[in-house]
């Protein structure tokens, strides 16, 4: 019994341990498997979050992929727009370089063409100089027509009245009235009243009615669109300040690449530096006169042109103004032959000149005329053999440096080289003292520096302040100007 109990307690104690372990077995591997549930459960959420984490980056990828395709589609749509624009600015440029170099009687065909542009050009100064303006003269030219200095204090200027419009499809037509007051009388008349013509074949071009003469450039150019307040001394000493005449011009401008224009003018040769002119009253006028035009660019900031031109007429009893001497008339019969050359050119960066530009012009006017001056002073008459070669330029440029603002520089020279004898004296006056009164014996070559400075609030209005060193007198003088000028309405634009 003794035995049997140790061998008992012995199994007892030897499956004690091992129970224990079981136990202790069973309850790591729940724990394990707990812990590996746990794993489990955390990875598949980390899993799932993954899941989400993929699904928002291919669906972010595919927004963006969408998007870049639909902005590589916007690009493409954009630049075809650009091409579209650029292809419409060069169109735009084309026709404007076409307008520029295009002569005078083209004028568009389309849209408003019955309806009548109407504008209205206001203009008015105030001038202060020491001479006394009926004294003023040029000494060594007989001068006519609008010549002369500007009235002083305020003046209301020149007002222009235009209308234009399409009569058809064949025939364009414009009228400008002027209204000029001095401060002691109004004249009103017509400027232009002409029709062009807008279908003659192989470049050809018509002009009938009144209107300025393609004598030089700026005599074409109204004057509210002049670049100073006054015209150039030779326009004053050659062509009256501006030459206008009833008549017609016919022009062709050849198909080539650089512009290039010839033409002729008939006109009847009433107006200074004709008058009643012989001839007058015939078809074929009394006044002639014919012009080449050259024009081109040189890269595309440049832009030029160049003018030759001569006119020929016959001048009977056309009478002087602007004599020195009291009580006295001078008129003239016999033949006047004005020759011409005229240069222009313009720079604007890349074409534009809306904010910076330059002008530079010059023109350069020889004049022979050969005929008889009657003299008559207080009822005593006497003929004056006068061979009269006569010349004169400017030379001018205008610089914007600002989109509102404007300076220019101008100077003017005259040069007289009359040949005079009186050649009868029936009224038995001092031979030397009518060749003094007539105002033709040669003197100081006259001259003229002019600087100015304008404000242009809009295309529609300029306020210009001028002042003039003016030596075209026997007398300098100093002359000061503030101008304004203001168009209402439609008017089309100048030429080049």
């Amino acid at each position: 019994m003794l035995k049997k109990i140790p061998i008992a307690m012995g199994l007892a104690l030897f499956c004690a341990p091992t129970s224990l372990l079981l136990a202790a077995d069973n309850t790591d591997l729940k724990a394990i498997q707990e812990q590996i549930e746990a794993m489990r459960a955390d990875y598949e959420k980390r899993l799932e979050k993954m899941e989400k984490r993929l699904l928002q980056a291919e669906a972010q990828a595919a927004a963006a992929k969408k998007t870049a395709s639909l902005a590589q589609q916007n690009a493409s749509q954009a630049q075809v727009a650009v091409n579209n624009v650029q292809t419409d600015i060069d169109s735009v440029q084309e026709d404007m370089e076409a307008a520029e170099t295009a002569p005078v009687n083209t004028h568009s065909k389309s849209g408003n063409a019955f309806n009548p542009a109407i504008s209205l050009v206001l203009q008015g100064r105030a001038s202060t100089y020491g001479n006394n303006p009926d004294d003023w003269h040029m000494p060594g030219f007989q001068l006519g027509g609008e010549s002369g200095l500007p009235p002083r204090g305020l003046s209301l200027g020149e007002t222009e009245l235009t209308f234009s419009a399409n009569a058809s499809d064949w025939f364009y037509g414009q009228a400008t009235l002027s209204v000029s007051d001095d401060g002691d009388e109004t004249d009103v008349g017509f400027e232009e009243a002409y029709i062009d013509t807008l279908s003659l074949p192989y470049g050809l071009g018509l002009r009938f009615g009144r209107f300025y003469s393609a004598i030089a450039f700026q005599n074409t150019v109204h004057t509210h669109a002049w670049d100073f307040s006054d015209s150039p001394l030779a326009y004053q000493a050659f062509l009256g300040g501006q030459y206008s005449d009833d008549g017609l011009r016919l022009s062709w401008i050849a198909p080539t690449d650089t512009f290039f224009e010839v033409g002729a003018e008939v006109l009847r040769g009433d107006n200074y530096p004709g008058g009643d002119a012989n001839n007058n009253s015939k078809i074929y006028g009394g006044a002639h006169s014919a012009f080449i035009h050259l024009g081109g660019d040189f890269g595309i900031d440049n832009s030029w042109k160049f003018g030759l031109a001569q006119m020929f007429v016959q001048p009977e009893d056309r009478v002087s103004s602007h004599l020195q001497a009291p009580d006295t008339s001078l008129s003239y019969d016999g033949d006047s032959r004005l020759t011409t050359a005229s240069a222009l050119y313009k720079w604007a960066p890349n074409g534009n000149p809306q904010q910076r530009a330059f002008t530079l012009e010059s023109e350069y006017f020889y004049r022979s005329e050969s005929g008889v001056q009657h003299f008559l002073q207080n009822g005593n008459s006497a003929s004056i053999d006068y061979d009269g070669p006569q010349q004169g330029f400017y030379l001018q440029g205008v610089y914007k440096f600002r989109p509102e603002w404007r300076a220019g520089l101008r100077y003017d020279w005259l040069h007289s080289n009359n040949k005079l004898r009186v050649s009868s004296n029936p009224g038995g006056l001092d031979p030397h003292q009518i060749l003094a009164d007539s105002g033709l014996e040669n003197s100081s070559d006259p001259y003229r520096l002019t600087a100015m400075m304008d404000f242009s609030h809009s295309e529609f209005g300029r306020f210009r302040l001028q002042y003039e060193y003016d030596h075209s007198a026997a007398k300098s003088d100093n002359l000061w100007t503030l101008q304004y000028i203001f168009s209402l309405g439609t008017h089309g634009a100048h030429q080049f």
